[in-house]
């Protein structure tokens, strides 16, 4: 099922692969922090968000965006917990869905925040 209509979403982007360059499988899922979220019009938005890395090693999703208008609480976070065959380990950390001030299509690839 798709997010309600007036639920602005960030695109969140990964590419996994091997020391060779060959694509990694797995998965990572993404965990609101908190659990849920309600929109104005009385929606519940709640669950994590389980993708699949496909043929190419590579996930996009849509999440909410948070501090926006209309969707709270408005600073939320996501966990994400990445289980990729060829990181050796599952890992998770925490990600921010936030876009700049007057940005309307919102981006971020997990590789920007994996070196902090």
């Amino acid at each position: 099922m798709a997010l309600p209509f007036e639920i602005q979403t960030t695109t969140v982007t990964a590419t996994y692969t091997d020391w060779q360059g060959n694509p990694c499988h797995g998965s990572v899922t993404f965990e609101p922090c908190p659990c849920r979220m309600v929109t104005d019009n009385g929606t519940v938005i709640a669950g994590s968000l389980h993708a699949k890395l496909d043929a190419n090693g590579q996930i996009s999703v849509q999440l909410p965006t948070a501090g926006q208008a209309g969707l709270s609480p408005d600073d939320f976070c996501f966990v994400v917990t990445e289980e990729v065959d060829c990181l050796g380990c599952a890992r998770s950390y925490s990600i921010s869905t936030a876009c700049a001030d007057g940005e309307t299509e919102c981006s971020l690839d997990l590789s920007d925040v994996l070196n902090t």
